[in-house]
């Protein structure tokens, strides 16, 4: 930004974008394995292993993501996004196993994309008083369509005996239809970054790194000057712990999409239960992410960050105390059962939800405005939220893959190693990145 003023307008067309998308994606993502096993007689480690490409795709868009955005501008490159997702909709009604397969990789690329350009361009149109206060607004807006999207969850889904054709037909026609509706609203995106990027200068940081990008370069070359960029500033403190804060995300995404919901299903054996759980998990987003901002400057961010330290604690208690050691794995576990420290209950499950989605709203608020800080300070914000989501495809594709061949209490210790060292690194090592000015 060049101004002293945030372009609200580019702020809500982002959140808006992700509104649509994010709200199809959970819709596809909580169904997708449902689909599949009832659909065919493909195994649900069809779904694991389309999860895994899903996230090598997210890796490639990781790597060459700031180029292509450079070459086709914010417009350009949203509506590409969006459209690579469409696909692996399309393939859920056909259920075609090899198709899956690489619609699911096309679809990380597309998704990725997505998820790095919209909080990209909240950064580049706030000013570094508004970044974390706009933030909160974009999350605040998603997170209203991820409790629709949940309340769909659990009145519909939540009644069906079995995924049958037509179903599968109206439930992933309307998600295309919705992330075609997100890529017609992308059309109003500006062609052009509003992000004033210096041009054939080489830029000093922290370290000593130093980025020169000649206009020049052709693409291959570009993404080369940009790995030796990253190599060049991995070297920082910034840099380090930004890594650190970072590998937080993927950790919880997958304990969320696949190792939790799994336990609930292998516990309950009723799906209306894993509905209750998405439903008050939004609602826990939605409510933080609206009062998150003012909670901040009542109680300081740092002091926000260790309430969130302190929840995400409790949820993970609480879970290995009501769900036996191999609950996300096994296949047949009564309600009582012994492995089991506490008698599981649905409201249990509530608690969880909550703590969970509380904790979660808070960190990615933080996360996204520590990172639009940072890489301002090197001079390069759309390489920032890039690096930031190819941590993210790396680990996450490594997670998926192994999800279902780790017991639920290894993952919550698993879990708490990383949350207890993405707090350390926040509290104390980005301290200054953190604090509202």
């Amino acid at each position: 930004m060049t101004s002293d003023s945030s372009n609200m307008t580019h702020v809500l067309l982002s959140a808006f974008i992700m509104m649509l998308y994010y709200g199809a994606y959970c819709v596809s993502n909580a169904l997708k394995t449902r689909t599949i096993t009832d659909g065919s007689d493909m195994p649900a480690s069809v779904s694991y292993l389309a999860s895994t490409l899903y996230g090598a795709g997210c890796v490639l868009a990781g790597v060459i993501y700031s180029k292509v955005y450079g070459l086709l501008g914010p417009r350009v490159t949203m509506v590409m996004a969006l459209l690579l997702t469409t696909p692996f909709q399309i393939s859920i009604i056909f259920l075609n196993r090899e198709v899956i397969y690489v619609t699911s990789f096309v679809a990380g690329i597309g998704s990725s994309m997505v998820w790095i350009l919209t909080p990209q361009l909240v950064s580049e149109n706030s000013t570094r008083k508004r970044v974390y206060l706009n933030m909160a607004i974009f999350w605040s807006l998603v997170s209203m369509t991820t409790l629709v999207s949940n309340l769909f969850l659990y009145f519909y889904a939540g009644n069906l005996v079995k995924v049958t054709k037509t179903n599968r037909s109206v439930v992933f026609g309307t998600i295309t239809a919705l992330i075609g509706t997100a890529a017609i609203i992308a059309g109003f995106l500006p062609q052009k970054s509003s992000y004033t990027k210096v041009e054939e200068v080489e830029l000093e940081v922290e370290g000593g790194a130093k980025h020169r990008d000649p206009t020049d370069l052709s693409l291959i070359e570009k993404i080369k000057s940009d790995v030796k960029y990253i190599i060049s500033i991995a070297k920082t403190r910034q840099f380090i712990l930004i890594t650190l804060v970072a590998l937080g995300e993927p950790t919880f995404v997958t304990f969320l999409v696949v190792v939790f919901p799994s336990s609930i299903g292998n516990t309950f054996h009723e799906w209306k239960v894993i509905g209750l759980f998405g439903v008050c998990y939004a609602a826990a987003n939605l409510l933080t992410s609206n009062l998150s901002e003012r909670v901040s400057k009542f109680i300081t961010t740092t002091g926000t960050c260790i309430l969130a330290f302190i929840m995400s604690l409790s949820y993970m208690v609480l879970s290995y105390l009501i769900f036996s050691p191999s609950a996300s794995t096994e296949t047949d576990i009564t309600v009582n059962a012994a492995s089991s420290y506490l008698t599981p209950y649905p409201y249990h499950v509530i608690i969880i939800s909550i703590l969970m989605g509380t904790s979660y709203i808070t960190w990615t608020v933080i996360t996204y405005s520590i990172v639009s800080k940072v890489f301002r300070e090197f001079n390069n914000a759309p390489l920032g939220f890039a690096v930031k989501d190819l941590i993210f495809g790396i680990v996450f594709m490594v997670f998926a893959a192994v999800s279902s061949k780790i017991s639920l209490h290894s993952w919550l210790y698993l879990q708490a190693a990383i949350f207890v060292v993405r707090f350390g690194s926040v509290v104390f090592g980005l301290r200054q990145y953190i604090q509202q000015e």
